[in-house]
């Protein structure tokens, strides 16, 4: 849920340095708080009389919806606790992706990225023995003794599976509950552009896919391999943690269950030369081998489609550099500039008509001056090219202003997201 304190969203833009709003806050409670912490920053000259108009009307429109949400959503005021099933009915009907179970506290559902209350009761430790009962056979419930979590898939009804993780808190059992469609969603599907699809066109080089958590970048890697699968007669080999979707099409896809550890993920890629695969689909890429690896892959006739957890595209080239020596830099930056096939860097942004979220991708299709820019490590350039450059680029401030323009998202979601706020400030205004 967004913030709707003024200081808060100050610290938001980057006009305003922290130090001069803490340096205001001081001086408001010097004089007991009686003047609003907007007069002080007038009197102060911190801001202007303009953009503390175009500040509050961003905090005025983020208090309103909070209203409108909580009052939309409501709480179920049961006298007893619904089972599991009457639980996920109920996260369907909210458009749900995530479930949280945990004892001592209210079931909750996860619904266009805010978590809301499915029930007016706690769980209590008689339901969450009967719900273990019910989702763990006796081989998953001695996993989760001696390992203290455990992953299971569950069947469901219309089309739809459930993944569940369960693990130990301090309270007793907890459980992650996500809700998985059977059928892959198409890259179409999920809001992505043909300047994506046309990244899987040639069997070589390196995809990255970023984004920061609940990004949906998984559901987009998985989108891409069902792409691939559809289209292509080939050996798709994916490591992963986690397996959530069932493929289908011409394309084998084989998937190798890999702990999220840097060096049990070296191994299953080094293991991968050996297994005669056309693309390696890595969900989170972790180490500096493992990068290493899927450099030598993409250099070699392999399509490589790697997740990162990064806010923006250049931070993710950035992250990949982190912990190359120095000596090799140079060599590393020219083998990313040859073999980068692109960059999708998405975000999930709450739609405006509270039920869904709408996906804002900022897509990088590396031309000349692309690769002249990361090949120099001149990763400060991109936003720039990003820009000014006609072709498949996108930037992410122009995706989501073209959003907002088109009705299906509010202007004070983008401004949360945008790199240059003023811009966004202004058209609130």
């Amino acid at each position: 849920m967004q913030d709707t304190r003024l200081g808060i969203i100050l610290l938001e833009c980057p006009f305003i340095r922290s130090e001069e709003v803490e340096r205001c806050l001081q001086i408001q409670s010097l004089g007991g708080w009686r003047k609003p912490v907007g007069q002080v920053l007038l009197e102060e000259g911190v801001i202007s009389a303009q953009t503390l108009d175009l500040v509050l009307k961003i905090q005025d429109r983020r208090r309103t919806r909070a209203r409108v949400r909580d009052d939309a959503l409501g709480v179920h005021a049961d006298e007893q606790l619904p089972d599991l099933g009457e639980i996920l009915e109920r996260a369907r009907t909210i458009n749900a992706t995530d479930l949280i179970l945990s004892q001592n506290h209210r079931p909750r559902a996860r619904s266009a990225g805010r978590l809301a209350p499915l029930s007016n009761l706690a769980i209590d430790r008689c339901w969450m023995k009967s719900f273990l009962r019910a989702v763990l056979d006796s081989s998953a419930r001695k996993q989760l003794e001696v390992e203290q979590h455990v992953n299971v898939r569950l069947g469901g009804s219309r089309g739809q599976s459930c993944f569940v993780q369960i693990f130990q808190d301090r309270h007793g059992p907890s459980a992650m509950i996500r809700v998985v469609p059977d059928a892959v969603p198409s890259l179409q599907d999920l809001g992505h552009g043909e300047s994506v699809a046309s990244m899987l066109d040639e069997l070589a080089g390196l995809v990255i896919v970023g984004g920061g958590p609940r990004a949906g970048k998984s559901t987009t890697i998985a989108a891409m391999v069902q792409h691939i699968a559809s289209n292509k007669p080939v050996h798709v080999l994916a490591l992963d943690e986690f397996h959530e979707y069932t493929y289908s099409g011409s394309g084998l896809v084989t998937r190798k269950r890999v702990a999220h550890d840097g060096a049990a993920q070296a191994a299953a890629l080094r293991s991968s030369f050996r297994e005669d695969p056309d693309v390696i689909v890595v969900g989170n890429l972790v180490g500096a081998e493992s990068l290493e690896l899927c450099m030598q892959l993409a250099s070699t006739g392999h399509l490589v489609i790697i997740g990162m957890q990064s806010p923006s595209s250049v931070a993710a080239l950035e992250r990949l550099e982190r912990g190359i020596p120095g000596g090799v830099l140079d060599q590393f930056r020219g083998n990313l500039a040859s073999c980068l096939r692109g960059i999708v860097q998405q975000e999930l942004v709450s739609g405006t008509d509270e039920t869904r979220l709408v996906l804002a991708t900022e897509v990088v299709r590396p031309s000349r001056a692309f690769r002249r820019a990361i090949a120099e490590g001149r990763y400060d350039r991109i936003p720039i090219l990003l820009s000014f450059e006609a072709g498949e680029s996108r930037s992410m401030d122009d995706v989501l202003m073209a959003l907002v323009e088109e009705g299906r998202i509010r202007i004070e979601d983008a401004f949360t997201r945008a790199k240059d706020r003023h811009r966004f400030l202004i058209t609130a205004g």
